[in-house]
């Protein structure tokens, strides 16, 4: 029988093409034998490129020792091929593409040979039972393909640290190889190439290889070294990739401490030209917390490129539960015009989903600010059942009529609401009400006091009394008296209680006694001195004990805005400091949780920021302190709401005619939980609200947004945040969301784009605090549940800032334009105004995702970003600004005022008035000198805007916070002054003070980019006068350059303190012989302070070249990150040129110095005891956390522990202990990894196996 050979086999490439950046090719497999070629297997080894099969069933590896040899780490792929059987004759072809990588050439002993089928091997089975195998044709090297050039073609690097990936996933390697494929994939649809780290890394020597001069730029597109040319994507978390932690001016905010560092941040990484603070890559960071995770997003943005998903035609807009200050609905209002204007005119929409309105239990009141309720001033308002079916009707008792109305919830429309029943009773404007089963018949009694004749009248009493006869009672009724039902002595039915303002407060009990032929009413109880004045509130139910318990007193004091509770004795038992109780006010109790007891609810009528408060406390919310002696509430007990779409004017007194609305409790929509009920008196509308907070309307809320997002391509959240939440989301919810359409998310809030969950602050008591939240935040979940990008904030954010950014960055970012484009250029806008509030704004906040998504129609998707626009080649001397007309909307009693495209002034104490920035380039050979204010024209004047003071504040999720300290003006130049009025008047009456600022931000290859920060808009204070300047002239005196910085660099990247540190710098000058002063300065880097000086020289009579190299003593210097700032100027002052570089100060820098277990052999119910030791190795004490973690055979994590980090000194040393029992453990192999997170970065991993079975050691041999 014959059987196929290896010579049988022709296994070769063919059809090798390069793509500009990127190759393909096909691999083909022919049996030119007689006999079929069984389990036919091609192992394919390339050198220098990351392979992508067009068929997913073909594995490809990544080269990484053990496996491989050392010198491979990194750079060889492997596609192992399973043809299958291969009949005599048959030839089948498998297409490939090829993407280039970038390794570090110093870690490999020779240069990496770009090759295509380095070495080809196959294998298959002649017969059943035998293996035989052959290698194929030679590989394709150059001249035949062009690596270099490829590799020059993309303006786009993919980075990731391959060993990294491989140790964290281990021993399951497939979802990395698949990650790797995935990236090529997307450098391929995107003009990349990828970068392939070897070692834990220093972020300094990352961006050392990115920045222009560094191996991997230089080889690069010219683009990729140009100021917003290139693009960066890093890949995976710091694990994997470090990011920085950036030193910032420190903030102080109240109530929640001081800021002093930014983690976690990937700014510096996008700052490669002149370290000052000023983004010119755009740069993207894919985040998850393993390689299947890390995919999910790459996948999203391929499949968008592909044509799938994003259409930037749908938009939603969140904003979360907002306090007294907090502006997150008008915020999201304003996020949501914007995309409206977008998306409207090519078909599509933007939906806004605000929380508190869900306060709303029914969306008619959303829509409609309520359901129709007849009810006009003086009428009465309760919730009872009045007809004895076991529901609650909306009772109104007509004062021109004596007709009281009852409306089932069925009755009630956004229309004409018409009552199911009515009946006779007599009510005046004066009168107090109340309800309840007074005789334990099953239906509630309307209860009527008249003050005009001093009576009781109980109004439906029809079992008791014939026709429309009334039974009354003569009771003192006066004016301010209020009347309640409610079960205060434990008794079968309930009681009538009377609360009178006589003495210091008397509260009388009635029982309704129907055991005689008629109806009486007896005087049971009297309690006096219970405080109840005018204005006050006062309700009766079971808010203490326990279900079934007797019911409590509640009263709401105004005169010192406590709510104060008594038992049905007289005696207190509880009290609520509220701090803002006042005339006309609603109180009311009713079971709006379902648990049996009922809750505390009260109403504000006055309106704070153009919001109405209602806070809701639970039963039994107070105890006694008798420490501090006095009452307090337990924690989460008391919730207060602000929304902006609650409609209240005031509850109705009995001694005033100004207010009347009714506010009570009650189950009226029956089987849907008891509902707040808000009865306008003035616009007869009557409102539900939702009591149950925050989860009662989590389940009416979520599915309409869930709904909405399945088709989102924009998705923006304004809210409180922690790095798990953003209000109303927390991690959970987003998970339990697909954002199919693959949406740009931006997250306008604290915190919420830090993925490892680690942070710190200074406490008001000068204690650092550590905070270590884990890494499952809400920025992963997004992620991983289908969104191609995330916006967050690594730390807390100023609320000023997030309220200026929302808006105009969607309204810069163009529909052709990426969006990591847009959000660099904004960036860059607000960077150039020197503000150190920005300054901290740009470090805090990251884009997660591919920063080439987003773009519609033929741009980068699919290679080469455009050029850079050249400036003109002569800049001009005269600036014409005509801003546009400027914004007022009234806010709550405030005004504010905006400028389209502008910004706010945030002084704190200061009113908050627009701005405008504007921005030119200015070309190579020409640094600006000054810019004088030539005119301005086209004043407008007004009266009587109420602006708003700045309070600087952070939107975390905690108590009101504000920031307290000073606004400094960071690097912007000397504001000028051209006039008097109104710059010139005292600065308690206008504001601001200055006109204009300057600065210039230097760019690439000499150019620069000028910034003017505009104040067109003065505000007087003391009369509320404004003026507004539209039209604006600008003189700008330039120098003609002949002078370049040609190097400025430092003979390390980072250095230990006290150690001396060179620079070089070098220059040439093209011009005629002239003298030139050399000047440099070294800053700290996130806070532009100056440190010290570095150099002072004066060239006489200079030109051609010349090169120093000053050294700076860093004794006595903090650590940290450090800029150098290098300027030229002639002998008149005038600058020539200017360049930056950075360098870091301090070796920060620790090692897992031992992991052990013991045992590693064990039986399932064992302990398992784990010490992990860190040792810091570096300069600087080392604050961070250590990650203990236990995985099985298939690298999920089941046990994780982790450990504080602080302040940690140089050369120490601390060990960790951690025991793990294995009951519930399945038998198998474990394997224990740590390591320890710290500064933005990770140490290497260490691990070591366990199991419940021992390893087997075979004898090696070897032959010779």
């Amino acid at each position: 029988e014959c059987t196929a050979r290896p010579d049988d086999l022709r296994v070769w490439h063919a059809n090798v093409r390069q793509h500009g950046h990127y190759f393909s090719y096909d691999l083909l497999v022919e049996n030119v034998g007689q006999a079929t070629a069984r389990w036919v297997v091609i192992y394919d080894k390339h050198e220098g490129f990351q392979i992508v099969p067009d068929d997913p069933a073909i594995d490809v590896t990544i080269s990484t020792p053990p496996d491989w040899p050392a010198d491979d780490n990194a750079r060889v792929t492997e596609a192992v091929v399973r043809v299958g059987d291969l009949a005599a004759g048959e030839r089948r072809t498998f297409h490939f593409r090829a993407a280039p990588i970038l390794v570090q050439s110093v870690l490999h002993t020779s240069p990496t040979v770009y090759a295509i089928g380095r070495t080809t091997r196959f294998e298959f089975m002649p017969t059943a039972t035998t293996y035989e195998s052959g290698d194929a044709s030679a590989p394709v090297t150059a001249p035949a393909i062009d690596a270099t050039a490829a590799i020059a073609a993309a303006d786009y690097l993919l980075v990731t640290n391959v060993p990294r990936l491989f140790f964290l996933e281990r021993p399951v390697r497939v979802e990395v190889n698949r990650l790797l494929v995935s990236m090529a994939e997307l450098a391929i649809l995107r003009g990349g190439v990828l970068g392939y780290l070897q070692r834990a890394a220093d972020p300094a020597f990352v961006k050392g290889l990115i920045a222009p001069g560094g191996e991997w730029a230089d080889q690069l597109h010219v683009h990729f070294r140009l100021q917003e040319g290139g693009y960066l994507l890093i890949v995976g978390e710091t694990e994997i990739v470090p990011a920085w932690t950036v030193d910032t001016t420190d903030i102080r905010w109240r109530n929640w401490g001081t800021t002093f560092e930014v983690p976690l941040s990937d700014d510096p990484y996008a700052d490669t030209i002149h370290a000052d603070n000023v983004p010119d890559l755009m740069v993207g960071r894919i985040i998850g917390n393993n390689a299947a995770a890390l995919r999910r997003p790459i996948e999203a943005s391929i499949a968008v490129a592909e044509g799938a998903g994003f259409a930037r035609l749908h938009g939603v807009v969140t904003s979360g539960s907002e306090g007294s200050w907090e502006d997150f609905v008008l915020r999201a209002r304003d996020i949501q015009t914007t995309l409206l204007g977008q998306m409207t005119p090519r078909g599509g929409a933007a939906a806004a989903y605000h929380w508190s309105r869900w306060i709303h239990k029914e969306t008619i009141s959303m829509d409609a600010g309520g359901f129709n309720l007849p009810l006009t001033e003086n009428d009465g308002f309760v919730l009872a059942d009045v007809d004895g079916d076991g529901g609650i009707e909306a009772v109104v008792v007509d004062d021109t009529t004596d007709v009281a109305s009852a409306y089932r919830y069925a009755d009630l429309s956004a229309g004409a609401s018409t009552p199911s029943g009515s009946f006779p009773c007599r009510f005046t404007p004066y009168d107090g009400l109340a309800a309840g089963d007074i005789d334990d018949d099953g239906v509630d009694k309307i209860v009527v006091g008249t003050d005009e004749w001093d009576r009781i009248t109980i109004c439906n009493d029809y079992r008791h009394t014939p026709g429309d006869i009334f039974p009354e009672f003569d009771v003192d009724f006066d004016p301010w008296d209020v009347l309640a039902v409610g079960d205060l002595l434990g008794a079968t039915r309930d009681q009538i209680i009377l609360a009178s303002t006589r003495g210091h407060g008397t509260v009388t009990v009635y029982s309704y006694d129907i055991s005689g032929p008629s109806p009486q009413l007896w005087q049971v109880r009297t309690l006096e001195d219970i405080p109840f004045t005018a204005y006050d509130g006062f309700a009766v139910g079971n808010v203490a004990g326990g279900v079934g318990s007797r019911d409590e007193i509640i009263i709401s004091r105004d005169d010192d805005d406590r709510i104060l509770i008594y038992d049905g004795d007289g005696n207190k038992i509880g009290e609520i400091a509220t701090g803002l109780i006042s005339p006309y006010d609603g109180l009311a109790v009713g079971d709006v949780d379902g648990d049996g007891m009922d809750e505390i609810a009260l109403i504000i009528d006055d309106v704070v920021d153009g919001k109405r408060r209602l806070f809701v406390y639970e039963n039994d919310a107070w105890y006694w302190d008798a420490t501090d002696g006095e009452w307090k509430l337990h924690d989460n007990t008391a919730h207060k709401l602000y929304a902006r779409s609650l409609d209240f004017y005031g509850i109705r007194y009995t001694a005033s005619d100004t207010r009347h609305d009714g506010f009570a409790i009650g189950d009226l929509h029956a089987g849907n939980g008891a509902e707040i009920a808000v009865a306008r008196a003035g616009t007869d509308k009557l409102q539900l609200l939702d009591g149950h907070y925050p989860d009662g309307w989590r389940d009416r809320y979520l599915p309409p947004v869930r709904g909405a997002a399945a088709s989102a391509d924009i998705f923006t959240m304004t809210g409180h945040g922690w790095n798990d939440s953003c209000s109303p989301f927390r991690r959970d919810d987003i998970l339990g969301t697909a954002f199919s359409a693959h949406p740009v998310v931006f997250a306008l809030s604290c915190l919420t784009g830090n993925y490892e969950g680690t942070w710190s602050k200074i406490d008001k008591e000068g204690n650092l605090v550590n905070y270590t939240r884990g890494d499952n935040g809400i920025a992963e979940a997004f992620l991983g549940s289908g969104a191609a990008v995330y916006i967050g904030s690594t730390e807390v954010s100023d609320a000023t800032a997030n309220d200026a950014s929302g808006q105009p960055f969607f309204e810069g970012w163009a529909n052709s334009e990426t969006a990591g484009r847009a959000f660099t250029q904004y960036e860059r806008l607000r960077a150039g105004t020197g503000s150190s509030d920005w300054r901290y704004w740009i470090a805090e906040y990251n884009y997660y995702g591919d920063p080439k998504f987003g773009a519609l129609g033929s741009i980068v998707g699919a290679g080469l970003a455009p050029a850079p626009t050249d400036p003109t080649p002569t800049p001009v001397s005269s600036l014409q600004v005509a801003i546009p007309p400027c914004q007022v909307e009234l806010r709550g009693e405030e005004h504010r005022v905006t400028i389209p495209g502008g910004d706010i002034l945030r002084e704190v104490g200061k009113p908050a008035v627009p701005i405008y920035v504007m921005q030119t380039a200015i070309p190579a050979g020409y640094q600006v000198q000054n810019v004088t204010l030539a005119a301005r024209t086209q004043l407008s004047t007004t009266e009587g805007l109420i602006l708003p003071i700045t309070e600087m504040t952070i939107d975390v999720r905690e108590r009101e916070t504000r920031r307290v300290s000073e606004n400094p003006s960071g690097l912007m130049r000397e504001p000028r002054r051209v006039s008097e009025n109104p710059s010139g008047l005292a600065t308690e009456e206008w504001y601001p003070a200055q006109d204009f600022a300057w600065r210039v931000i230097q760019g690439d290859g000499g150019a620069s980019t000028l910034v003017v920060t505009i104040y067109p808009f003065y505000y007087n204070r003391l009369t509320t006068a404004s003026q507004f300047y539209q039209a604006y002239t600008f003189d700008v005196e330039y120098a003609a350059s002949a002078v370049t910085i040609t190097e400025l660099t430092t003979d390390k990247l980072a250095y230990r303190q006290g150690e001396t540190v060179t620079v070089t710098l070098g220059l040439t000058s093209t011009a005629a012989a002239q003298d030139l002063v050399v000047e440099a300065l070294i800053r700290g880097y996130g806070t532009g302070t100056v440190a010290d000086g570095l150099l002072l020289r004066t060239l006489s009579a200079f030109t051609g070249a010349a090169s120093f190299s000053p050294q700076w003593d860093s004794a006595g210097y903090a650590a940290g990150y450090y800029a150098i700032e290098a300027t030229v100027k002639d002998a008149a002052g005038n600058v020539l040129a200017q360049s930056g570089a950075g360098f870091d100060l301090g070796i920060v820098a620790g090692e897992v110095a031992s992991l052990t277990a013991s045992p590693t052999f064990f039986h399932v119910g064992d302990a398992i005891d784990v010490a992990l030791v860190f040792s810091n190795t570096g300069t600087v004490p080392i604050t961070g956390t250590a990650v203990i973690q236990v995985t099985d055979a298939a690298g999920a994590i089941v046990q994780e522990y982790h450990h504080a980090i602080s302040g940690l000194a140089p050369a120490a040393a601390l060990r960790f202990d951690d025991r793990w029992t294995t009951s519930g453990a399945a038998g198998g192999q474990y394997r224990i990894v740590g390591y320890v997170l710290y500064d933005s970065r990770a140490t290497e991993i260490k691990s070591v196996m366990v199991g419940t079975t021992r390893p087997v050691h075979l004898p090696l041999i070897l032959k010779r």
